[in-house]
């Protein structure tokens, strides 16, 4: 259901399925982490989840499960509760964090693999300068504040009820007449 009850549920199908988690993704990085020359990158953010030190080196990540093996993780030992950073950008010439492959704020996903898929996230409508996240205890995303390197933010989401008219739904022809929508929120159409 789209209610808060239904938000929970799906979350919970979305926690990570191993001692690493994807903690927080940034598309359309403005002004966060600028490498050389002031450029800066799309990036994820990896978390270390357990209770014991992880070789990164034992990871892949990518943005096409038909090609589980794009990205080989550097081989840096994480310690619990630690966090590594790897740059989105496209080009691995810039440094053994520099992915192959950049992310599409409008919609793309993100997926980690070890021997099998331990995490993943969906990336969708990620607005300028908004990174999509997880908090502590949760296994769904929200839209917050940029913190890499740093404690996740508190972020937002929302879930909107079906708009309502003065009309029942159906097909309308002949005459002219004005259409009032009301919803919780803004409506784009």
């Amino acid at each position: 259901p789209n209610d808060d009850a239904g938000y929970d549920a799906l979350c919970d199908g979305l926690l990570p399925r191993g001692e690493l988690a994807i903690w927080e993704v940034m598309t359309s990085n403005e002004r966060y982490l600028p490498q050389d020359l002031g450029l800066c990158y799309d990036w994820v953010e990896i978390k270390n989840i357990s209770n014991e030190a992880v070789d990164l080196g034992n990871y892949t990540l990518t943005d096409d499960p038909d090609s589980p093996l794009l990205f080989k993780l550097p081989a840096v030992t994480l310690q619990p509760g630690a966090t590594h950073i790897i740059f989105l950008s496209g080009n691995t010439a810039l440094g053994v964090n520099h992915a192959p492959f950049a992310l599409n704020a409008a919609k793309d996903r993100l997926l980690l693999y070890g021997e099998k898929l331990v995490d993943y996230v969906y990336l969708q409508n990620i607005p300028v300068g908004m990174s999509y996240g997880r908090t502590e205890g949760i296994g769904g995303f929200s839209y917050m504040e940029p913190s890499p390197k740093n404690p996740n933010r508190a972020g937002y989401r929302e879930i909107s009820g079906m708009p309502t008219s003065q009309y029942a739904p159906g097909v309308y022809s002949g005459e002219t007449f004005t259409l009032e929508l009301t919803a919780k929120g803004d409506i784009y159409y």
